[in-house]
């Protein structure tokens, strides 16, 4: 790469990892394909959430407003992250000047860590909301409001913002602190998961003793069954998904401050 032989070679916190960026060409061009593959969808996809929320005031609730922050979090990581990730790496791949792959570097990553750091911090929080919604019951409305939502996912955004600019603090730093918060976020997830499966199976288990003593159809107990197994197969499903996708980057990121940053190991 140009430039990164000179004197000017110190790219905080990425210097390290631009200087293996050679070696690592091949999962470069891996990932080119997979967000090329992703952007154009993945914008499309959250654009049209918003739209509907927007024009569909029915849709206009606290509990959707987590969704909203969501989707803008993800067509961000479409529109801004992505493209500036694409950028970064045609640079290298195109072996430009250190001064220009530096910037890209850092720009890339912080915006990236930003969103889906977002992302990530709504999905915890959304499924506690889930979870509140059942617990609370009447009292739900009265307690999760607009505001309070509006206020929550405003957090969202500073305490990513708080995480990703911690890289400037040391490698080792954000590494322990994402290593850290990540798992809470997922047990955090599974939890609240796991305590709206018991209030189903509650909740199915009383409606099918209701059913009974009012000698209802076999049918309609059998249909109440398979919409129960689809909503634990659904809220199963988005939990292997969190840990699928995250679980990689926690393990990496104890790899890395453990073993340091060598070829091998990156």
């Amino acid at each position: 790469m140009q430039g990164a032989d000179s004197g000017n070679d110190s790219c905080f916190p990425f210097t390290e990892y631009i200087s293996y960026s050679t070696e690592l060409l091949p999962s470069t061009n891996i990932l080119s394909m997979l967000l090329l593959l992703t952007v154009v969808p993945g914008a499309i996809l959250n654009s049209l959430i918003l739209a509907t929320i927007w024009r569909v005031k029915p849709l206009q609730t606290p509990s959707n407003l987590f969704l909203c922050n969501l989707a803008i979090s993800d067509l961000a990581v479409c529109v801004i992250a992505q493209p500036l990730a694409l950028a970064w790496r045609w640079s290298e791949m195109n072996n430009s000047s250190y001064d220009i792959v530096c910037p890209l570097a850092v720009i890339t990553s912080l915006a990236s860590s930003q969103f889906a750091g977002v992302s990530l911090v709504t999905v915890t929080v959304a499924s506690v909301d889930r979870y509140l919604a059942l617990y609370l019951h009447l009292m739900y409305t009265s307690s999760v409001t607009t505001r309070r939502v509006g206020i929550v996912c405003a957090f969202t955004w500073f305490a990513s913002t708080f995480v990703v600019f911690m890289a400037f603090a040391g490698r080792s730093t954000y590494n322990a602190l994402c290593s850290a918060l990540l798992p809470i976020c997922i047990l955090t997830v599974a939890f609240s998961f796991f305590k709206i499966v018991k209030v189903l199976m509650r909740h199915h288990t009383q409606i099918a003793a209701q059913s009974m003593s009012s000698n209802s159809s076999q049918s309609d107990m059998v249909s109440n069954l398979t919409r129960y197994r689809k909503s634990i197969a659904g809220l199963s499903t988005i939990l292997l998904l969190l840990f699928v996708c995250y679980f990689p980057f926690i393990v990496v990121m104890i790899v890395w401050e453990i073993l340091g940053t060598t070829t091998t190991t990156l």
